[in-house]
């Protein structure tokens, strides 16, 4: 359900009909209701008892609020991992960071997310578990979040971000 939600095969604001899901996905209702009320928890449905299940929509604020808790987040795992991220995450992130600033550079909101993922290889490399596990709803949060429309990204900050981040792994 989670890749269905993020890739956008189901959509915002789209109705989720347990019914329908169990069929869909091949699984009884029990792992079905546990993934909706895990995606609850991310902030990526929304649920009314009795009313209704639903993809949860776009709202700048809520985008706004998680976007500044992910980027502290971030500057922390950047203080955590400093000097413990092996020759392999170094590659990692690098190549992940390469991808990233080929999008920023033509302003493809992509690049935004390659950026996130990036960021997350470092949180892993702070082998703080907490963190970890903190960190990863969050950022998909974001990355569902982040806005589809270029024009609504601040790229200046974007291009930032991910040079703190080029110069931290090097």
């Amino acid at each position: 359900m989670l890749a269905a939600i993020m890739d956008g095969t189901l959509e915002p604001g789209e109705r989720l009909n347990d019914d329908e899901l169990t069929k869909w996905l091949g699984v009884s209702r029990t792992p079905v209701r546990e993934a909706i009320a895990r995606l609850a928890d991310w902030g990526l449905v929304d649920m009314e008892p009795n009313r209704y299940t639903r993809i949860a929509e776009a709202d700048e604020k809520v985008y706004a609020e998680a976007d500044q808790y992910l980027g502290g987040l971030h500057s922390l795992a950047l203080e955590w991992s400093a000097g413990r991220l092996s020759t392999a995450q170094k590659k990692t992130v690098a190549k992940s960071l390469s991808d990233a600033e080929k999008a920023i550079k033509n302003e493809d909101p992509a690049g935004v997310l390659a950026l996130l993922d990036a960021y997350g290889e470092t949180v892993l490399a702070s082998g703080n578990d907490l963190f970890i596990a903190a960190e990863l709803p969050l950022r998909t949060r974001v990355k569902f979040l982040t806005p589809k429309d270029a024009g609504k990204i601040d790229w200046t900050g974007v291009a930032v971000s991910a040079d703190r981040l080029k110069r931290a792994v090097s």
